[in-house]
C-alpha cells in the first residue's frame, strides 16, 4: 500500500494552504501536525477525495478507511461525544482497510479509550495517518512526522521527540546562515556607498588655492584624479555585481511562529456561594448522576474527569440550568456571570460569517474582537469566511475571541483544548491560570486540569468524588 502526492497545491478562497507538495507515504503511522488552519483536514480530504487539489495529483493503492473530526448534533443522544467516536473508531478498525486516516481520533476520548486505541494502531499492519495535537499520544504512536508550515509539507522519518531536536538544530542552523548573509550583504551595501563616494570626490577635484592651470596640468593631477576615479569606479561596479549575485541567492528568512496572546477580562469576585447541588440524581433511560452534593464557590476552580458516558457534560447542564434533575434541587446565585463554552461548539451560528458573529458589538469592541483573534494565530481572511468552512480550531478561537470580552466571573468549559494546535493550548493554559473567578472545567487533558484546577472530582459508578 502507498499514497503519493504529486506537485499538489490547494487553495481555500485567497489562502493558500500548500504549494507544489511532493510525499510519499508507505507502511508506517505518520503524525500530521501544524498550527490551526494550516491544511491538516484538508490534506486527508485531498487523500481521500473529499476534496480535489488545485493542481497535481494523488495516487493511493489499498484500501482506505477515513475517522473524520466528530460533527456536533444536535439532537439529543444517550451517547457521549467519547462514546460516539469510539462507535466510528471500532468501526473504521475492524473495515478490513490498510490505510488509514484518522483526524484528532483522540478528542473526547478518555485515557483508557486512547490508551486502547494506541495498543491498537501499534500493532496494525498497514499504512496510518494520523492528524493530532495530542503530543502524548504522537510520542506513543507516530514513526514519522509530517509537518505543514508557511505552505510548504516536510516529513520527518523519526519520532515526536527526535523531531523536535531536529527542527530546534535546523532552525538555529537556518538563522545563521541567514544572519550571515544578511552581514555580507550590509557589508557590501556599505563598500559601494564608500567607494561610490570615493569616485565622487575624485571626479570633482578641483584647482587648489593659488595653483595656475599650468602648475595643475604640469603636476599631472588631473590625470591621477581621472585615474583613480576611473578604478573606484570599477571597484564599485564589481561590487554592485557580487551584490546582486548574493541577493540572487539570497537566504530565505527563517519562518517565525506568531507570537499567541490570550487575555481574559478582570474579573473581581465577592466571596459567596455561586452554587449548591443538594442530592441531586439524573437519569437518561439509566442512572447517570446519584445523589450528588457540590458547593461551588466564587474562587473555586474545579476540574471534572471520568471515563466517556460517566456524566460530565450532563453535570455541567444541570449546573447552567439546560437539564432539571431527576430528583434533588439546584441553587444558582443571581450574582453569578457566567459563560459556557460546551463541546461540539452548538452555539455557534456556523451560517454567518466570523464578522457578521459580532455584528452587536460596538466599534470598540469589534476591533478588539478581531485584535484578540489575530492574537490567537487566525489570520485576517477568516474575518469574511463563514463559519461553518472554519477549520474546527478557527471556530473554538472564534469562540474564545468573543468569551474573552465578556464581563465575568464565571467560565464552564467543556473539552476546550480539543482542537487546538500545541500553541494555542499552552497560552489558553496560561490566560486560565489568571483568571481570578470561578472555573469549572471538564477534560480528559491532564495537564490543563492539574495546570489550572484547585480541586480535581471524578465522575465514576454514578457518584461524584474529590480525587
Amino acid at each position: 500500500m502507498f499514497i503519493k502526492l504529486n506537485n499538489v497545491s490547494k487553495s481555500f478562497g485567497d489562502k493558500d494552504l500548500f504549494e507544489n507538495v511532493n510525499l510519499d507515504f508507505y507502511q508506517g503511522i505518520y503524525g500530521v501536525i501544524g498550527e490551526n488552519g494550516t491544511g491538516k483536514t484538508t490534506l486527508l480530504n485531498l487523500i481521500s477525495k473529499h476534496e480535489y487539489c488545485d493542481t497535481g495529483d494523488i495516487k493511493v493503492s489499498g484500501k482506505l478507511a477515513y475517522l473524520t473530526q466528530l460533527e456536533a448534533n444536535k439532537n439529543e443522544s444517550p451517547l457521549s461525544y467519547g462514546e460516539r467516536l469510539q462507535v466510528q473508531i471500532d468501526k473504521i478498525l475492524n473495515s478490513g482497510a490498510d490505510i488509514l486516516l484518522l483526524d484528532e481520533p483522540t478528542n473526547h476520548l478518555d485515557v483508557e479509550k486512547q490508551q486502547a486505541l494506541i495498543v491498537k494502531l501499534l500493532s496494525f499492519n498497514g499504512l496510518v495517518i494520523i492528524v493530532s495535537h495530542d503530543v502524548n499520544f504522537l510520542r506513543q504512536t507516530a514513526d514519522h512526522i509530517v509537518e505543514i508550515e508557511n505552505k510548504k509539507v516536510q516529513v520527518y522519518n523519526c519520532g515526536y521527540d527526535d523531531y523536535k531536536e531536529i527542527k530546534r538544530i535546523n532552525k538555529q542552523s537556518q538563522w545563521n546562515e541567514y544572519n550571515k548573509a544578511q552581514k555580507q550583504e550590509q557589508a557590501l551595501n556599505k563598500q559601494i556607498r564608500e567607494i561610490t563616494n570615493w569616485a565622487n570626490e575624485a571626479n570633482a577635484y578641483k584647482l587648489k588655492k593659488n595653483e595656475s592651470v599650468a602648475d595643475h596640468y604640469s603636476s599631472g593631477a588631473k590625470d591621477y584624479h581621472t585615474s583613480k576615479a576611473g578604478k573606484l569606479a570599477k571597484q564599485a561596479k564589481n561590487k554592485k555585481s557580487r551584490l546582486e549575485q548574493l541577493k540572487a541567492n539570497s537566504i530565505e528568512r527563517p519562518y517565525e511562529e506568531q507570537e499567541l496572546i490570550y487575555r481574559l477580562n478582570k474579573c473581581y469576585n465577592q466571596n459567596i456561594n455561586f452554587a449548591i447541588l443538594n442530592n441531586v440524581s439524573f437519569c437518561y433511560d439509566k442512572p447517570i448522576l446519584q445523589n450528588v452534593n457540590l458547593t461551588i464557590s466564587a474562587r473555586d476552580r474545579i476540574g471534572i474527569i471520568g471515563a466517556n458516558g460517566a456524566g460530565k457534560s450532563t453535570l455541567l447542564k444541570i449546573i447552567l440550568g439546560q437539564l432539571s434533575p431527576s430528583c434533588g434541587t439546584l441553587s444558582i446565585s443571581p450574582q453569578i456571570k457566567c459563560e459556557y463554552i460546551e463541546q461540539g461548539l452548538l452555539d455557534l451560528p456556523t451560517e454567518i460569517t466570523v464578522r457578521e458573529y459580532v455584528d452587536d458589538f460596538d466599534k470598540e469592541r469589534k476591533t478588539l474582537f478581531f485584535t484578540n483573534l489575530v492574537r490567537m494565530g487566525a489570520s485576517q481572511n477568516v474575518f469574511n469566511r463563514k463559519i461553518s468552512t472554519l477549520s474546527v480550531g478557527e471556530m473554538i478561537k472564534t469562540r474564545l475571541s468573543k468569551l474573552m470580552l465578556e464581563d465575568l466571573n464565571t467560565i464552564i468549559l467543556d473539552e476546550p483544548t480539543n482542537h487546538l494546535d500545541i500553541g494555542n493550548r499552552e497560552e489558553l493554559i496560561n490566560a486560565l491560570s489568571n483568571f481570578k473567578g470561578c472555573l469549572i472545567v471538564v477534560s480528559h487533558d491532564l495537564n490543563l486540569i492539574n495546570s489550572v484546577c484547585n480541586k480535581v472530582y471524578e465522575i465514576k459508578d454514578s457518584q461524584l468524588k474529590l480525587v
